[in-house]
């Protein structure tokens, strides 16, 4: 058993990441911490302010969810480079009082760790570090993640796309880890959970088109949506059911009032599961970018373990996964709506059920928890 401390790229608590689904993971075999401090850009500018200020002046504080310890220590937000250096001493602080055996990282900017560390070090690629490497917060991302890649003992990345992006620019191989889910929650859904679910937000009647995350822009949530506003016309059943939080849920929350167009409150990951099965259709509208591109996106894993025939869009990793349920158009209205039109039309194959059986984060922090003991 090792010390291990997982610090996340976003410590969000509202729904599912994969360096919280890693660390509670590997805490069946190791003493497992997992670093959290609070989102600020989700809050207005005077309470931005607030919270920036708190987290700094905060004290370190450890709780208990289940064998996994959540840990918050003073952590400076802005600006980059003076953060950086702040949060580096408090990393170290916290690894030497702890007897920390291993840091697993996946911070763009964040945290560093020092030359002289005295611990083993894993660099986990969970994105493309920033967007564009041009401007002045680019090139900071850039240059710290570089750094991190040449002291880190082990690199891993969650996609093939990114295995390769680390080869081309750092110049490092990486371990392919990917993105999970646990399939036994899925297995455990019960019918009455779902008509729950379908009754509670009028969806009985429904042919239900959903989509489920955290809506930001790289959701593109507003194609999903003109999209959806044409596809009614013909399929005069259809519903489209958003669940997750986001800035772009608050905008378009405010700007439609479509009793066929539905948006959830923020669920925890503990009850999300039923919201899987209580679609008939997924959808992956995700922006067409380059990021997007080599991102290895997690609702694939989901929905096709809840069992669900999916439209995507033209993203070279679903691309590379070539799941069969999974239906892949470009973002184009026309095709799109063509593409749930026949999305309805698939039924579900027993020769699929085993699709994402690799998939189980259980099996996947098995292989990450042997690499951990060979450090």
């Amino acid at each position: 058993m090792k010390n291990v401390l997982v610090i996340p790229h976003v410590p969000t608590h509202k729904v599912k990441v994969r360096e919280k689904e890693i660390a509670r993971h590997l805490s069946r075999w190791h003493n497992c911490f997992y670093l959290s401090w609070t989102e600020s850009y989700t809050y207005t500018l005077v309470s931005r302010i607030s919270v920036l200020l708190k987290d700094m002046l905060k004290r370190t504080k450890i709780k208990k969810e289940g064998k996994l310890k959540i840990v918050e220590f003073p952590t400076m937000h802005q600006p980059p480079g003076l953060a950086n250096h702040f949060n580096r001493a408090q990393l170290d602080r916290f690894c030497v009082k702890k007897n920390i055996d291993v840091v697993l990282s996946s911070s763009y900017f964040l945290f560093s760790v020092p030359e002289d560390k005295k611990y083993k070090y894993i660099y986990d690629f969970v994105d493309l570090p920033a967007k564009e490497f041009e401007s002045k917060f680019g090139k900071f991302v850039y240059n710290h993640t570089q750094k991190e890649v040449k002291k880190a003992d082990l690199v891993i990345a969650c996609s093939k796309g990114l295995i390769d992006f680390i080869r081309t620019e750092y110049q490092r191989d990486a371990v392919w880890i990917p993105n999970g889910a646990d399939l036994e929650d899925f297995r455990k859904i019960q019918k009455h959970q779902i008509d729950k679910i379908r009754q509670k937000y009028g969806l009985s009647q429904r042919f239900v088109i959903g989509c489920i995350g955290h809506f930001g822009p790289w959701m593109n949530l507003g194609f999903l949506i003109e999209g959806f506003k044409k596809l009614k016309k013909e399929m005069k059943d259809a519903a489209l059911f958003l669940v997750g939080p986001g800035k772009d849920v608050i905008y378009f929350r405010k700007k439609i009032k479509d009793p066929q167009i539905i948006f959830t409150d923020s669920i925890s990951p503990e009850d999300i599961y039923p919201y899987f099965a209580a679609m008939d259709v997924a959808v992956l509208p995700k922006e067409k970018s380059y990021q997007q591109d080599l991102a290895f996106h997690i609702k694939l894993i989901e929905y096709t373990a809840a069992k669900k025939t999916i439209v995507s869009a033209n993203l070279k990793e679903v691309e590379r996964l070539n799941f069969p349920n999974v239906i892949i158009v470009p973002n184009e209205v026309s095709r799109w709506i063509e593409a749930v039109k026949k999305a309805r039309k698939m039924r579900w194959q027993e020769s699929w059920n085993h699709l994402v059986d690799s998939y189980d984060w259980s099996k996947i922090c098995t292989k990450l928890s042997s690499l951990i003991e060979q450090l």
